[in-house]
Formats: C-alpha cells, sequence, structure tokens
C-alpha cells in the first residue's frame, strides 16, 4: 500500500516565508521540497481550510495523512 503523507507547521500569526514549514514523505522517504514548493503546498491547504467551518481560527499545526 502506498502511502502519501503531507505535513505542513504554520504560524498563521506570522506572515513571514521562513514561518512556514511543509515537509513531503512518500512511501516513508522525504521529498526534498524548495521553498517555493513549500509555500505552494502551505497556501494551498490553509486556503482550503480557511473556508472550513469546522476547522478552528487559530491553526499551529495541520497534518494530513492521505493512503492510496
Amino acid at each position: 500500500m502506498e502511502s502519501l503523507i503531507i505535513k505542513i507547521f504554520k504560524n498563521i500569526g506570522r506572515l513571514k516565508r521562513t514561518m512556514a514549514n511543509a515537509i513531503l514523505t512518500v512511501n516513508e522517504k522525504q521529498v526534498p521540497l524548495k521553498e517555493f514548493m513549500q509555500d505552494m503546498l502551505t497556501n494551498v491547504i490553509l486556503g482550503y481550510l480557511k473556508s472550513t467551518k469546522a476547522v478552528p481560527e487559530n491553526i499551529d499545526t495541520i497534518k494530513i495523512e492521505i493512503k492510496i
């Protein structure tokens, strides 16, 4: 079974690019991400979560696990 784990850590209170830290792991191996890709993953997921009513306003850590 293949697994995809995306861990995204973002301090919402600060908008500095250096605060976002995204880690992509595929089949238990970390995939290196450049800063642009970390920012893209972070912003896509944060955009989704901000439009979801069940998610709290203040987010410090996000963990997404997808098993295929």
